[in-house]
């Protein structure tokens, strides 16, 4: 049932544009800019996400680097900046940038071990080998 609601979160209108969940992410991003808050990388992280299950990788990537640039602007030290930094190496890995998606990797993996994220640990290492595994292939 959460799969299917997901898919028509983000399926695509056949317009161009995505809905109903990035327009619902617009309008909080309008919402909070209204007020004068910038601090919305959380937003940007969940749209970059829509974008890559979307297969929009450009996008993804777009929304992830304005995720990292908020949050480090912000110097966001809490557990999100790992989710910033491991979604931006995933998005740079779907684009085949292995360069860059192991240095997001590295710095996501960091956080994960200052944190004492176990599972994160995990899930952040395997996605760097699977970058410095396919590097290999090309």
């Amino acid at each position: 049932m959460e799969v299917a609601w997901r898919f028509v979160w983000i399926a695509p209108t056949g317009s161009g544009e995505y809905c109903p969940g990035t327009r619902a992410y617009q309008r909080a991003m309008d919402t909070y800019f209204s007020f004068g808050y910038r601090n919305v990388q959380d937003i940007y992280i969940e749209m970059a996400s829509i974008y890559h299950e979307l297969g929009d990788n450009q996008q993804g990537l777009r929304y992830s680097l304005m995720a990292v640039q908020t949050a480090e602007r912000a110097k966001d030290t809490s557990p999100t900046m790992c989710e910033i930094y491991n979604h931006t190496g995933l998005q740079y890995f779907a684009l085949l940038d292995y360069p860059n998606a192991k240095k997001y990797f590295v710095l996501a993996l960091n956080l994960a071990e200052k944190f004492n994220d176990k599972n994160g640990t995990v899930s952040i290492a395997s996605n760097l080998y699977r970058c410095y595994s396919n590097e290999k292939r090309i």
